[in-house]
């Protein structure tokens, strides 16, 4: 890893040092395109990002330029931050753009006039000026291949005002920002579809769904064919302004009574070659583009315009969580609470159950424990760090070691006790790599159990003080589930403060207290003894809470692999392809382009 680091800092020094000196020119590129040549290229083969294109730090920066803008009491502005961190890169490149277009481009015309002049029966020009005339162009023209690279590094167009552009871009904008909230509408009703999945296949309402989708994304694509046909139709202004342009220059030439000459026709044509791309093409472009852009920028200021999340949580000196008279909802517009008047403390070396029937508020106590439910009155005191284990397990797509470090040191020794308390011994060793077999759509495939687990150990491998398990035992089957209760919460977790959310009621007598929920409110609290005695509101809570059916865990591995040949080679088949396109390829995407062509 060391050496991979000091190579990538060594190329960026590299890159660095060719930005700074153009006779370096950008020579550095072609090791990595003969490299390519000869192999696939890996992340290790890429050059890192310098220290300025960090994201982290332009964040930072950001920040700061847009919280200065609210410390002086004005509407907050994201433009004007970028101004504010951008400015004298803007300035430079429009320097830049300036010395290319205005004196590298401008100069070749005129003395293309000058030798041309030189040409002409009755020319005064004499062979060395003719000579120095044809110099500057070259010059120019190299200078101007050599800097334009340059320029392209901090690439940025002038604004100019030129009606059609403006119209044209005015336009775009506008189907540009119905674009965005056709699509956003089709992802919100694609992310309810997929939420609701069961109930859709219970009602076979799968068909009037599939035409709902279709219909939106009919709408969209509509959109975007407009949006495109008006990018299609400035880009075309390149290719006929120009000659439109030179034809009417010279017939008012003509016309006001004047003969045109090859030396006035020459200087004219290149004159009008110079303007094209920036006056028919990259200014309506340009124009284009921003007014684009300031749509995606007010969609950004309104989210950061947000009002921040309040954190009323108390940090207390000693370790554990304490909660009185406590009342939180999801939104203030909400006429319902979400939690009423809760009271609860948890004290080092302690586990508590919360239990009660379904939306009876056990996740959102959790949530109010982590700050992600508002807090409308009471108090919440937190000693210590807080590690979470979510009811959704959720794993991204990478090796089951990386899902349990998530990112954190590997303690050898910490790491096998957490496998072994968590009951995936026997899992991993029926793995076909162990905990580096990848999970996700290009690897194996998980049981629900295995997944609890497995988002069980990553918060258990997290050094904490307070444990927040919400229903980790729902998913396993009663052997595993005594087990994860037995190794894990009542073990190696013993000298921690550990909340659980479970409907397993047979747990119930192991742990310290008990809290029963209804209705976002404690009805009971104590231990199970203590709830025993206390009537028969607590047996009919508890039968409620016993009727939430335990599905059985399926031990069973779907595999999508079998050896470690054909799963290298699928996992590799899903990220590249490598090899000659196939004649196929190119046809599908002619036919694709419309017209004669889908013919």
């Amino acid at each position: 890893m060391e050496t991979k680091n000091t190579i990538s800092k060594h190329k960026s020094l590299k890159i660095l040092k060719v930005e700074l000196a153009p006779n370096k020119h950008f020579s550095w590129i072609i090791p990595l395109f003969k490299k390519g040549l000869k192999k696939e290229l890996t992340e290790a083969d890429i050059y890192q990002t310098l220290k300025r294109h960090e994201a982290d730090k332009l964040v930072k920066r950001l920040e700061k330029a847009w919280n200065d803008q609210k410390y002086q009491n004005v509407k907050p502005s994201l433009w004007k931050a970028i101004w504010t961190i951008f400015k004298w890169d803007i300035i430079f490149s429009m320097c830049l753009y300036f010395f290319i277009e205005f004196i590298l481009k401008m100069s070749q015309p005129l003395a293309l006039g000058k030798l041309m002049g030189y040409y002409s029966p009755n020319s005064k020009t004499s062979q060395t000026d003719a000579f120095i005339y044809a110099s500057v162009i070259v010059i120019a023209i190299f200078i101007n291949v050599v800097v334009s690279h340059y320029f392209i590094l901090h690439y940025l167009q002038i604004a100019l005002k030129v009606r059609v552009a403006l119209f044209m871009s005015k336009k775009s904008a506008f189907y540009r920002l119905k674009i965005a909230l056709k699509t956003d509408e089709r992802i919100r009703n694609m992310n309810e579809i997929i939420s609701g999945i069961q109930v859709i296949k219970i009602y076979t309402w799968e068909q009037p769904l599939i035409k709902l989708i279709d219909f939106i994304r009919r709408s969209e694509i509509k959109l975007i064919k407009i949006a495109n046909y008006l990018d299609a139709l400035t880009t075309s202004f390149s290719f006929f302004i120009n000659r439109t342009a030179i034809f009417l220059c010279i017939l008012t030439y003509v016309l006001t009574g004047n003969n045109p000459n090859a030396q006035y026709v020459f200087v004219v044509s290149s004159f009008y070659g110079m303007l094209m791309s920036s006056a028919s093409l990259y200014l309506p472009m340009a124009v284009a583009r921003s007014l684009q852009a300031n749509v995606s920028i007010k969609r950004f200021e309104n989210f950061l315009q947000l009002e921040e999340v309040e954190n009323k949580t108390v940090v207390a000196n000693q370790v554990g969580l304490r909660i009185a008279e406590a009342t939180a909802k999801w939104s203030e517009t909400s006429m319902e609470n979400t939690l009423s008047n809760i009271k609860l403390e948890i004290n080092p070396s302690q586990v508590v159950a919360i239990i009660g029937p379904i939306g009876s508020g056990k996740s959102s106590l959790l949530q109010l424990c982590l700050n992600e439910l508002p807090l409308i009155s009471g108090s919440v005191e937190i000693g210590g760090r807080i590690s979470y284990a979510n009811q959704e397990p959720w794993l991204f797509g990478g090796t089951i070691r990386q899902n349990i470090l998530l990112g954190q040191s590997m303690d050898t020794d910490k790491y096998k006790e957490v496998i072994r308390v968590c009951a995936l011994e026997e899992d991993i060793a029926q793995f076909p790599y162990g905990d580096n077999t990848i999970v996700g759509e290009r690897g194996i495939l998980l049981s629900g159990g295995q997944k609890a687990r497995i988002n069980l150990a990553r918060a258990v491998y997290k050094e904490a003080d307070i444990y927040l398990l919400d229903d980790p035992l729902s998913a396993v089957d009663a052997s595993v589930g005594k087990q994860l209760f037995n190794n894990c919460i009542n073990g190696y977790l013993k000298d921690k403060c550990t909340i659980l959310v479970t409907h397993q009621v047979q747990y119930l007598t192991s742990v310290d207290k008990i809290y029963l929920m209804s209705n976002g409110a404690i009805a009971a609290s104590g231990s199970y003894s203590d709830l025993q005695a206390s009537g028969e509101d607590f047996t009919k809570l508890l039968k409620d809470t016993e009727k939430h059916e335990q599905p059985e865990e399926n031990n069973e591995i779907e595999r999508t692999i079998n050896t470690k040949d054909e799963k290298e080679q699928n996992e590799e088949k899903e990220t590249r392809s490598s090899g000659q396109l196939s004649s196929k390829v190119y046809t599908t995407y002619i036919r694709a382009c419309g017209t004669w062509f889908s013919y």
